[in-house]
């Protein structure tokens, strides 16, 4: 066991009645601790697990672990645990970690640790540390307790502290640019614990292309290389900084810019129809009873006079293979396994699932209009409506107009097909599995029988009463 002394601060802490204050973890179960007393922020975690899986009893060869992390920064000034033996045996050694020292501060039986007497049956407390050490924000106070003989019991953790004077802090905010070049902005508190009105990214920087994805801002976050979740926090929260603190730009690929493709080359499609006030109408399945089914989606105008839309997803059955061939094109519906063709022998007009040759020609907005010719008539592929008013593709013979809208592409290869959200800081460019909308950090906290709200290191009644 490596021992380390714990640097004790060369003048004497003086604990007054304004400062000094106590945090308390109580033992749950044998994998969790209640946190109560002056809970600094809501950064503050009790976490206890204890080998034995039995509460607070920790048996020969077994090991617990208290911790009390997020501590603000000051001195600690004492800590006092709670524990017992049996009749007469018990015997471990108990480590003490306060920040980045520890050392062995009980070993042996129980009668012969610091202020014993003997052995005991009832929790009684013992102090293991009774003098001041400095720490940093978000330091851990942690007790190890390795049992050796018989049974040891340990009910709850005190850690008496001072916070250090709070001082106005700065919020660093951190993002990138276009070309992935990192950006920052300080945003400073004007008074203590004032806070700072978080701004959104500058509006260049809002949308980031990068390998073939657009990726949104979508708030701010305290971790630069988050692992799974994270933190959000709103562009217009107001934050309250517990330290000088770096937030990260986060951004979503929950949503992509899809573009009207206007060169019709081969490739995987939505097809849409339109438009009315820039509201298309997306085809999707296959023939059934010569009508395959519509959808609204509304749409853009992009800066080149085409169309744009943003989705997160395109469904499996908006999908069509095109196979473009000179002035010719054929199209399949994957889902259904069907061809999108036609049958105008001399008694049917209508939708066929048999592979059929529409011809093509380019039409008003980048569009396209498909026909086949048949005894000197057009049919086209467009769109009707039925007695309820609602859209459907038919094949009906009508004449070609070239300053119409008919069908506008919009390619689908780079779209899911389900709903996939990532996120990142571009710190590291792996997407998160997943962010919480902060809310800034709110929890409720049990204290003398009242109830109190912590939000973002402010202290409110359960009426909403800033303490």
């Amino acid at each position: 066991m490596k021992h380390i002394c714990l640097i004790v601060i060369g003048v004497c802490c003086l604990i007054s009645s304004v400062w000094g204050k106590t945090v308390v973890a109580t033992v749950d179960s044998y994998q969790s601790a209640t946190l109560s007393g002056d809970i600094w922020s809501a950064d503050m975690k009790a976490i206890y697990y204890n080998d034995t899986k039995n509460g607070g009893r920790i048996g020969a060869d077994k090991t617990a672990t208290m911790t009390i992390s997020g501590m603000p920064a000051g001195t600690i000034d004492g800590v006092t645990i709670w524990v017992h033996s049996n009749t007469s045996s018990g015997a471990g050694e108990i480590e003490l970690k306060v920040g980045d020292e520890s050392t062995i501060v009980a070993t042996g039986d129980y009668k012969d640790w610091p202020g014993r007497e003997g052995y005991a049956t009832d929790f009684e407390p013992i102090r293991i540390f009774n003098q001041c050490l400095s720490i940093f924000e978000g330091a851990s106070v942690t007790i190890v307790i390795r049992g050796e003989k018989n049974s040891l019991y340990i009910k709850q953790m005190d850690v008496d502290y001072t916070p250090a004077p709070a001082t106005p802090h700065n919020v660093t905010l951190s993002w990138v640019d276009k070309s992935l070049k990192r950006c920052e902005r300080v945003l400073q508190e004007q008074n203590v614990k004032q806070g700072v009105s978080l701004v959104a990214v500058p509006d260049s920087c809002r949308l980031i292309s990068n390998n073939g994805s657009f990726w949104r801002f979508v708030g701010w976050s305290e971790d630069a290389k988050p692992k799974e979740y994270t933190w959000v926090y709103g562009a217009s929260d107001r934050y309250y900084p517990q330290r000088d603190v770096m937030l990260y730009a986060v951004y979503s690929d929950d949503e992509s810019d899809v573009y009207q493709d206007t060169i019709i080359t081969s490739g995987e499609y939505m097809m849409a129809l339109g438009d009315v006030n820039n509201i298309l109408h997306v085809m999707y399945g296959t023939w059934n009873e010569n009508q395959i089914q519509l959808k609204s989606i509304k749409v853009e105008d992009a800066e080149n006079g085409f169309y744009h839309f943003q989705v997160n997803m395109i469904p499996e059955d908006w999908r069509y293979t095109i196979d473009v061939q000179g002035d010719s094109l054929t199209i399949w519906h994957a889902t259904s396994q069907t061809w999108i063709g036609y049958d105008l022998s001399s008694t049917k007009k209508k939708g066929s699932s048999v592979k059929s040759y529409w011809k093509w020609v380019k039409t008003a907005h980048g569009s396209i209009c498909l026909y086949a010719d048949h005894d000197d008539d057009v049919y086209l592929i467009l769109e009707g409506k039925n007695l309820e008013g609602n859209p459907y593709v038919s094949i009906d013979r009508k004449f070609l107009m070239k300053d119409c809208v008919f069908w506008v592409l919009f390619p689908t290869e780079n779209i899911p097909i389900e709903v996939q959200t990532n996120w990142t800081t571009f710190v590291e460019l792996t997407g998160l599995t997943g962010v919480e909308d902060s809310d800034i950090k709110i929890i409720k906290v049990w204290i003398n029988g009242q109830i109190y709200i912590y939000k973002n290191n402010r202290r409110y009644t359960i009426l909403g009463k800033i303490l």
